[in-house]
């Protein structure tokens, strides 16, 4: 498994990962940038209650993202559905030549 190394709070750590290490890195530039954005808003508190606020804060946005993606998969499969039902009542309205002879 390839090591890889991250800064957050000024602290170097280094990771085994099974995972690409590229998307380890940019995850640990987005919990950074977390951090840093938690740090601004209420100032100085303790790293860890900080570290806390920015995980929450990225996993209130992954799971905002999953349900915006559900919702627009679920839009998506009910105007497919939608469009199948009015070439089926189309298709019933709408004698064919043949049954009008």
């Amino acid at each position: 498994m390839p090591a890889v190394e991250v800064m957050i709070l000024g602290k170097k750590h280094v990771f085994e990962t099974s995972g690409n290490p590229d998307r380890v890195r940019a995850a640990a530039v987005l919990l950074e940038r977390k951090v840093k954005t938690v740090s601004e808003h209420l100032g100085m508190i303790s790293n860890d209650r900080t570290l806390v606020l920015a995980g929450l804060n990225i996993a209130e946005e992954l799971i905002r993202l999953k349900q915006e993606t559900r919702l627009d998969r679920m839009e998506d499969f009910l105007r497919g559905l939608s469009d199948r039902l009015e070439l089926t009542l189309q298709s019933i309205r709408e004698p064919t030549p043949a049954a009008s002879k």
